[in-house]
């Protein structure tokens, strides 16, 4: 399955939503029962610091329980508003939890924060 290139924007001091769908070559949705999934971003691919990572844990990304392979990106307002840096790369990781073997790169490309006037 061919990653998929999606620039994503951060505006400061505002909620972060970004929503996907996986789906299989036919267009059918893949469930995502039993597997996990983390986003890191950083500053360029060969960083060592990350800068943002988004997570089922830290209540970063969301899993749809209804088949439909729905993903949601999610980052608050207050954590938006600390944002320091401006731009990055980012990739979306999705993992088998009883495979180890089974992870697939899902989503990749640039990250940019829009820095807003009203404060």
């Amino acid at each position: 399955m061919p990653t998929a290139t999606e620039k994503l924007v951060i505006h400061k001091g505002a909620t972060f939503i970004e929503d996907f769908y996986w789906q299989d070559a036919d267009g059918k949705p893949v469930s995502l029962a039993g597997f996990d999934g983390k986003l890191q971003v950083r500053q360029d691919r060969e960083s060592d610091d990350v800068l943002l990572e988004l997570s089922i844990d830290n209540g970063g990304i969301f899993f749809e329980k209804d088949g439909q392979g729905h993903i949601q990106f999610y980052h608050g307002a207050t954590k938006t508003k600390k944002i320091k840096w401006s731009k990055g790369v980012y990739d979306f990781l999705i993992k088998n939890k009883t495979d180890l073997d089974d992870v697939v790169r899902l989503i990749e490309g640039p990250i940019e924060i829009s820095f807003g006037v009203t404060q």
